[in-house]
């Protein structure tokens, strides 16, 4: 988010960001439908529910979902409106109308979503609030253990109410947000059920004296009584001068119990910098996603990161200023082992497995050397997206790695399926994130640092595991990694060496997670994790031990072909009917899957959920996981460009079709009205109302001309930059998307990322959204885009992302496709697209182009009638017939496998016909 902007009087309520699955989203508001900027609502009082709306924000988020129309409309001042989502359905309005709206689904809430149906109640003030915090108490006891529980319960949703009522009071006397000194009261149960408030000395008088100190103490009991669990308030005597703050310590502060922010600026003693150095590729791709935490917050004290910290990426160590206390993260890409380090209060190696296997590892643990014994030195394994950090195998260098450092950052938790945070966010960010904030943390808590300090040198490496999330979990479990297995075991509390517990808030919202970071001990055991790691998959929530019959007899001819051998083991079938599975901790390559076959096994990575769901099911059998790895593929200059994506919205002015008429009635003038095209924002639009597309730059240079309907353009959506605008975001996805085809050719676009394909023709005077492709040509388009041919291909090739939906990629997907003979690229003419056509002069593409036909019409019917049904579509007769005729043209037989098809086309890809 950027800019707050305040002075809207209409905004409408017209999508939302997802969060989790069900529960809260973000809301979404445009100033008038079909807008392109959207805006997120910032309410009076922090975190309230029932607060009323104070301003607006510029939402960066490019993964909103429109929402049908709302007719919710509001203005700074309004009552506060959520978006909730529940059964499949999306809620919004008030917290009293989501309360209402959801109360078929109470059952279903209290067991599944206690704390945010009580978070709902509390705001919409209902009279069964008492009893179900009575439930979300239990729910919370039942997860965590009588004691953890209690204190989450009191951490979730005593101090959060508590710290409402006080903002709300402080903000009739005091500017908008309240100072964090007021905010460090002191929560305790003094009796079984009664807890006790204890307010920072002064607080009277910082919210306005005795009459506010009163009805403080009155809203405070009033909460109390609403979730059913008295509350006394304790320190509000206004004879208190003024609220105390704590001297600057003279030794390192912890911000567990002396640190505080003043307008964001730390008044106690500035932070040292942390050095993070990642000095091979793969380190250096994760390291590009390091963000500071937006806030972290010990109890009640807070650590605002966006502000206090920054991220300062450097070529070289020396080009990092020697200024000491300065909270600074900085990333450094290679590093000598005479540097001095002294300056640093945290050093990370964020290692890739090139830099643990080469001289660069030697020249990190010299440079280290020189640390002072309380400055800790962390390892950050940055494993490869498609296999496991050789830190997990390679031991007699993995021992002598851990016994320098202090600790193990376990980013591998980004790629567990225990792991808690936003679903989001891809899982590089996710180990980006987990750096950034335990980098932050362990600089910080003087508590943590102690044991770590005691860690380096032993015989028994230590591991830091982070976990947050809006989620339930069991903290345990979710410590339990590819990595580290020591949370399977259920270790009792003593073998944690330390345990910090905090908050912190997201970027995308103004909501909080509650996190923690566990130093405990590292114990690889990829055995039993992959165990639990299936079971997980098939039955979410489920206990592991036992559930499943594993080993590791996994067929040597097998382990042969693999990288990471050690980390592989077999699961038979509960009922022994099916194909054993071989799950690694490695995506598996072509050579794997063919010997696999030949032994009548599967096999899959751990990560691979679809993979091991298809598995479980009734069809033991699947064609290709849906992770494997294949070589580097060459791209063929001929294809480059034959395929685009559609148009970025950050390039297009957009608006309903009916105001760019009234526009064009009111400037006849305008020379505009030649740029305009239909846009197209999905495969099926039919129930939307029609948008058109300008071209940004277009509409910029308009203006700049005097052209008066490009300049009432610009004036409405005014939050758009014209220096951004002219030089583009995707300049060539628009001059493409704006091209005419060539003669004889069609437009065809299909959905991104959607196997089987959806498509249809784009009518000439359209153009797509960027969630879509599109490809020129005749009837060979649908013929090669709906064939199994490329239905194998590109889902091989589908990256393995787990927060977004399938993506295609233009360069392996389209660029290094083998094209058959039958099928041929015609260069661009006259400023179109590269275009596909059936061959005329090879057998094959004449009979091809006399089944479909030049405008495909059938095959284009046979789509739309079928979607996303596989087995329909490969059914239907006139489909059999051209994948019969292309697997011809690639001399396989008609009953070839997958495993077949992706061989030969590599094989092809290779040869570089």
């Amino acid at each position: 988010m950027t800019d707050e902007l305040d002075e809207f009087e209409d905004m409408r309520l017209s999508g939302y960001v997802k969060l989790t699955e069900q529960g809260f989203a973000l809301p979404a508001y445009v100033a008038r439908p079909g807008a392109n900027a959207w805006y997120a609502a910032l309410p009076a009082v922090e975190g309230d529910h029932a607060s009323t709306i104070a301003s607006f924000e510029l939402l960066d988020d490019e993964d909103i979902i429109p929402l049908p129309d709302t007719t919710i409309i509001v203005s700074p001042g309004a009552p506060w409106q959520d978006v909730f989502l529940w059964g499949g359905r999306v809620f919004a309005g008030t917290p009293s109308q989501l309360f209402d709206a959801l109360a078929l689904y109470q059952d279903q809430l209290r067991a599944l979503a206690p704390l945010s149906y009580l978070d709902l109640a509390v705001a919409a003030e209902s009279p069964v609030s008492a009893d179900l915090a009575a439930g979300a108490l239990a729910f919370l006891e039942g997860k965590l253990g009588g004691a953890a529980g209690a204190a989450s319960f009191r951490e979730l949703v005593l101090r959060p109410g508590v710290l409402i009522e006080l903002q709300r009071q402080y903000r009739k006397f005091g500017p908008d947000r309240l100072p964090s000194p007021l905010r460090d009261f002191i929560l305790r149960e003094h009796e079984p059920g009664r807890f006790e408030v204890e307010l920072v000395p002064g607080t009277a008088v910082a919210i306005g004296g005795g009459p506010a100190a009163v009805e403080l103490r009155a809203s405070i009991t009033r909460f109390g009584d609403i979730v059913g669990l008295p509350l006394r308030t304790a320190g509000l005597d206004e004879r208190e001068p003024s609220p105390v703050l704590p001297e600057p310590p003279a030794e390192e502060p912890s911000p567990l119990l002396d640190y505080q922010t003043v307008g964001r600026r730390p008044s106690a003693e500035p932070f040292r910098s942390v050095l993070i150095i990642a000095a091979d590729r793969r380190a250096a791709q994760i390291a590009r996603y390091l963000e500071p935490p937006l806030e972290v917050s010990f109890g009640a004290r807070s650590i605002w990161g966006a502000q206090t910290y920054r991220i300062e990426h450097l070529r070289e160590f020396n080009d990092i200023p020697r200024v000491s206390r300065d909270a600074v993260i900085s990333v450094v890409g290679t590093i000598e082992p005479d540097m001095p380090l002294d300056d640093f209060a945290l050093v990370v190696w964020l290692a890739g497995n090139e830099a643990l296997r080469d001289d660069r590892a030697n020249a990190v643990l010299a440079a280290v050397r020189s640390l002072k014994p309380d400055t800790p030195f962390l390892i950050a394994p940055a494993p490869p997206s498609d296999g496991p950090s050789v830190l997990m195998e390679e031991r007699d260098n993995s021992e002598q790695l851990l016994r320098r450092c202090n600790a193990i950052i376990d980013t591998t938790l980004a790629r567990s399926p225990f792991w808690a945070g936003q679903p989001r966010r891809s899982v590089d960010r996710r180990m980006a994130d987990i750096v950034a904030t335990v980098s932050v943390v362990a600089a910080l808590d003087s508590k943590l640092r102690a044991p770590l300090r005691d860690a380096r040198g032993s015989k028994q490496p230590r591991a830091l595991s982070f976990l947050g999330g809006h989620g339930r979990f069991d903290v345990e479990r979710a410590t339990a990694s590819e990595l580290n297995a020591a949370g399977l075991a259920r270790q009792p509390y003593d073998e944690i060496h330390a345990r910090v517990g905090f908050e912190m808030r997201e970027r995308s919202s103004k909501r909080i997670q509650n996190a923690f970071l566990d130093l405990q001990p590292l114990r690889p055991d990829f055995e039993q994790f992959a165990e639990a790691a299936v079971v997980e998959a098939l039955d979410p929530g489920r206990p592991w031990q036992g559930a499943l019959s594993a080993g590791r007899d996994v067929p040597a001819s097998i382990l042969r072909t693999m990288d990471h051998p050690d980390l592989a083991i077999v699961v038979q079938p509960s009922d022994r009917t099916g194909q054993p599975i071989v799950v690694t901790a490695e995506a598996p390559d072509l050579r794997t899957l063919r010997e696999a076959e030949r032994k009548g096994a599967s096999v899959v990575r751990y990560t691979d959920v679809d993979s091991l769901q298809a598995l479980a099911g009734r069809d033991r059998h699947i064609p290709l996981p849906r992770e494997m790895r294949l070589p580097t593929l060459h791209r063929y200059p001929r294809n480059r460009g034959l395929a685009a994506r559609g148009v970025d919205t950050r390039d297009v002015f957009r608006l309903p079709e009916t105001q760019w008429m009234e526009l064009v009635a009111a400037h006849p003038a305008t020379e505009l009205e030649g740029q305009v095209r239909r846009y197209l924002a999905a495969i099926d639009t039919r129930s939307a109302e029609p948008e058109i597309a300008l071209p940004g730059p277009a509409v910029w240079n308009a203006a700049n001309a005097g052209d008066t309907l490009a300049e009432e353009l610009t004036g409405r959506l005014a939050c758009l930059r014209s220096d951004r605008a002219l030089s583009g975001k995707r300049t060539g996805d628009l001059i493409a998307a704006w091209s005419r085809p060539a003669d004889g050719a069609r437009r065809w676009v299909l959905e991104d990322g959607r196997l089987p394909v959806e498509m249809t023709a784009l009518d000439p005077n359209a153009v797509p959204a960027q969630r879509l492709f599109f490809i020129d040509g005749d009837g060979a388009v649908p013929a090669f885009l709906l064939s199994r041919l490329f239905e194998v291909w590109a889902r091989a090739l589908l990256p393995s992302a787990t927060s977004w939906a399938s993506r295609f990629q233009v360069g392996k997907t389209f660029d290094a496709f083998p094209f058959p003979w039958s099928f041929a690229i015609r260069p661009s003419e006259n400023g179109s697209p590269a275009h596909l056509r059936f061959s005329e002069k090879n057998r094959t593409g004449a009979k091809l182009a006399e089944l479909v036909g030049r405008n495909a019409r059938h095959v284009a019917e046979v789509s739309e009638e079928f979607g996303r049904d596989k087995r329909g579509l490969r059914d239907h007769p006139l489909m059999r017939e051209v994948d019969m005729l292309l697997l011809e043209d690639f001399h396989l037989p008609a009953d070839a496998s997958d495993l077949d098809i992706i061989e030969l086309l590599v094989e092809r890809n290779q040869e570089r016909m």
